[in-house]
């Protein structure tokens, strides 16, 4: 169309600077040129409706990347030229790009269900299946299809797993630190202890340690015995063995009470002898 229109156009300026004779011949140029594109373009449309323009058609669709409109172009070969020689190459060349694109997309849906993209894995799985429902990939796709339920289940049970690890060590991380703390404010250690009844008297003995810097003196064991909802009942007291007992020194006590038959709790704690109670850290 633009042809034609640059034609006329063409012819409008050479007639207003031509004589008679040289108008009619342009104008006779001008139908011969117009009857040629007409032509021409009968024959392009002719070319469109042979086997050979189909196949070419779709081999230039697949080099683009539009594979789908190939194999509709191929496939509609045998159906509307199925005497023609290209009816069995066509479909040939039909199975071969449908089998590149189902194995492509059969390859991007195993690649993400390899990198456990579950949800995506099992959208590109059903798509390989109902796309390309007699090949290879889709039988395979249904295969680990089936599977992918136990996976994503281990999955999550393992992903639960980890959050319960993770809770546990930050619990005792925390413990760890609560402890350190205690011990680093702490002037004593208590080693280890017990309680027992002995010659109608109850006994606490064990083992402190001095974990400060300095000596210390006078350091006295406290023992309170309760009953077993926690009454108190009495108690006792004594200066531990080591008076007074040096940085890094271990030390016995032995502290003790009159018995009591309801006595079922005892409380250790140290204080100084005329002082306050000793900040003791507890090792467990």
């Amino acid at each position: 169309m633009n042809h034609v229109k640059f034609v006329a156009l063409t012819l409008i300026s050479v007639l207003l600077g031509c004589g008679d004779s040289e108008k009619e011949r342009l104008k006779s140029d001008t139908v011969k040129s117009q009857s040629e594109i007409a032509n021409l373009r009968s024959e392009v449309d002719e070319l469109k409706k042979t086997d050979s323009y189909y196949y070419q058609k779709a081999l230039e669709l697949d080099k683009q990347g539009n594979s789908t409109e190939a194999i509709t172009m191929l496939l509609a070969i045998p159906s509307r030229f199925p005497n023609s020689r290209l009816a069995g190459i066509a479909r040939s060349k039909a199975s071969e790009i449908l089998a590149k694109i189902s194995r492509k997309d059969f390859e991007t849906a195993k690649s993400e269900y390899s990198h456990h993209q579950f949800a995506k894995a099992e959208t590109s799985f059903k798509f390989v299946i109902s796309n390309y429902p007699h090949t290879l990939y889709a039988r395979e796709a249904e295969h680990l299809l089936q599977g992918m339920d136990a996976l994503v289940t281990r999955e999550r049970i393992e992903a639960e797993a980890r959050e319960k690890r993770k809770a546990k060590e930050a619990e005792e991380q925390a413990t760890k630190d609560a402890e350190a703390s205690l011990k680093a404010s702490a002037k004593l250690e208590l080693q280890s202890w017990h309680w027992r009844e002995e010659s109608s008297y109850a006994i606490a003995e064990g083992t402190v340690k001095n974990i400060s810097s300095e000596p210390l003196k006078n350091v006295t064991a406290v023992v309170s015995f309760e009953d077993k909802e926690g009454n108190h009942i009495t108690s006792g007291d004594a200066i531990i063995e080591f008076n007074p007992i040096l940085p890094g020194q271990t030390s016995p006590f032995h502290a003790m009470a009159t018995w009591n038959p309801a006595m079922r709790k005892a409380h250790i704690q140290f204080k100084e002898l005329m002082g306050g109670t000793i900040d003791t850290y507890r090792k467990k």
